[in-house]
């Protein structure tokens, strides 16, 4: 008898070694330029200060095969199918075609998107970035979701309706070399007209993610922050004038280089 239970359905079954960010996102991440053009993607850990070539992936017993098939069918099949590759970008290409807006874009713009698989992929994400700490130093977000936890576990399990409170905005890169790096979450406090409210955010291929919360959002305010009735919207945005992503960016930059990504540096 396995000796910890599943995280999430909570039973005592053979755990797998669940990815914390999807495989298929390293695959996307390992094809720089095209098909055959296969490298080690760089790691950049912030908490370490270090960035270098690696293949590891990063995974840990989590889940049982019943809820990873959940995870799966639920959000990660649509989100891989969707995001970046490096020869095509079906989301950008395909369902933002003849959307000349770059402001908030609802539900009512897409109405063959699967935005369900979207919205349940980032707050499981959230989720499992909460729940656990991920080996490597990426548990900078373990316990950030405290009370809401259960009612997110509850929600990809299928029990109930998607968390009350919690908004999703999804940014779309635009620029013409988009890259198939990704990012793990991290957490941020905020204050909202004098209120508390915080936000995850995190990066897909070709995508951004933002996961937003705040109890306080109602009548004026609502709208004011563009919350259409539905918990997710679409931004268009080209990363690299961006200033927001930007300034995620620099400092990965920064990080001390080991190994072959050291010596290539210095060559």
């Amino acid at each position: 008898m396995p000796d910890m239970p599943c995280a999430l359905c909570h039973q005592r079954l053979q755990l797998c070694d669940s990815h914390y960010m999807p495989k298929c996102f390293y695959n996307s991440a390992r094809h720089k330029g095209g098909a055959d053009e296969i490298a080690a993607p760089v790691l950049g850990n912030m908490i370490d200060g270090v960035a270098k070539f690696t293949n590891s992936q990063v995974t840990k017993k989590l889940l049982c095969t019943n809820c990873e098939g959940l995870f799966d069918r639920q959000g990660e099949r649509t989100i891989c199918a969707e995001t970046k590759k490096h020869d095509r970008f079906v989301f950008r290409d395909d369902r933002m075609a003849g959307h000349t807006r770059t402001d908030n874009l609802s539900i009512e713009h897409f109405p063959d998107l699967d935005w369900k698989s979207y919205a349940y992929f980032a707050m499981s994400i959230v989720w499992r970035g909460s729940v656990t700490t991920w080996p490597g130093n990426h548990g900078s977000i373990t316990g950030t979701l405290k009370e809401y936890e259960e009612p997110i576990r509850k929600y990809l399990l299928g029990l109930s309706s998607f968390p009350k409170n919690f908004y999703i905005r999804v940014y779309v890169n635009t620029e013409d070399n988009v890259g198939t790096g990704f990012g793990f979450p991290f957490y941020e406090t905020l204050r909202v007209n004098k209120r508390p409210a915080f936000r995850y955010e995190f990066n897909a291929p070709g995508l951004y993610f933002s996961v937003f919360h705040n109890k306080y959002f109602v009548g004026r305010e609502r709208a004011k922050y563009h919350v259409s009735p539905y918990p997710i919207s679409f931004r268009k945005r080209d990363f690299m004038k961006w200033e927001g992503y930007r300034s995620l960016l620099f400092p990965v930059v920064d990080l001390k280089r080991k190994g072959k990504l050291g010596r290539e540096f210095k060559m």
